[in-house]
């Protein structure tokens, strides 16, 4: 099995709940990457309306899990006839770590539509810069991504990190992988602030935007901004593309803004 798959894979719990384990490989720092809790949270959404693919979710993260046991409890709120409506509750030690919320519908290539934004430009994946797995004080997550990165202009405002991505292991791209990548970049707030800090995730929001493609291991190209940080919070704003131009997700953070101790 792919790793990315065993890491995020879910097994039956009972009483309406499914288990997965919190790997240390998909760590930052104190807790797993928020990324791969909404990966977790995109599996439990499929296992529970397999028939209708996510089109948002919203998860709001309470405190960081621990590595080992969780458990996923995942409710039809209400269903129409073309959309169902989801609460999601992510569980460690009997207490809740993850709520969530999300809204399942099928790809209608029939209605009404129109595009008004585009890619900005990028280089090529070869011709960006390869984020080396295992340097020393790079976060453990991103071992399981394939990650090139452009480099900034750090005069550039507002602030804008982009690159590729793809998982490290050949694999190919769905919801699940979608909902991953939406936490993999740095946050733009690190590189735009003076000083150092840390910018843990409040919410993450999610909105699925195309049907899945039929490459085996493609690239997607992602772009995150973040205008303002005040009052001890900043946003960020991610969409990710498919090579030919297709926008396949878009995302919204919002993040504490935390100053990092001083150095002893």
């Amino acid at each position: 099995m792919n790793r990315f798959d065993a890491d995020t894979a879910l097994e039956p719990a009972g009483e309406g709940r499914v288990r997965a384990t919190v790997s240390r490989s998909w760590f930052v720092a104190d807790g797993p990457n928020g990324g791969f809790i909404a990966a977790l949270a995109v599996r439990a959404l499929r296992e529970t309306v397999p028939d209708l693919p996510p089109r948002s979710l919203t998860l709001h993260f309470l405190v960081a899990p621990a590595e080992g046991p969780v458990e996923l409890a995942c409710a039809i709120v209400r269903r129409g006839r073309t959309t169902a409506f989801l609460r999601l509750e992510l569980i460690q030690d009997g207490a809740p770590v993850v709520l969530g919320l999300a809204a399942c519908a099928p790809w209608r290539p029939d209605a009404p539509s129109f595009a008004d934004v585009a890619p900005a430009p990028l280089a090529d994946p070869d011709d960006c810069v390869r984020v080396e797995p295992g340097r020393p004080g790079q976060p453990a997550f991103l071992a399981n991504y394939d990650l090139r990165l452009q480099r900034p202009d750090p005069a550039a405002r507002p602030t804008r990190l982009a690159g590729w991505i793809r998982a490290a292991q050949a694999r190919p791209l769905d919801e699940v992988l979608l909902a991953a990548m939406t936490d993999a970049f740095l946050p733009p707030a690190m590189v735009r602030l003076p000083e150092p800090v840390a910018v843990p995730t409040v919410d993450l929001t999610i909105h699925f935007r195309a049907p899945r493609p039929a490459d085996a291991h493609p690239w997607v190209a992602a772009e995150f901004v973040s205008t303002l940080a005040a009052g001890g919070t900043t946003e960020e704003d991610g969409r990710l593309w498919l090579a030919d131009g297709t926008l396949v997700a878009q995302s919204r953070q919002l993040a504490v803004v935390r100053r990092l101790p001083a150095a002893a």
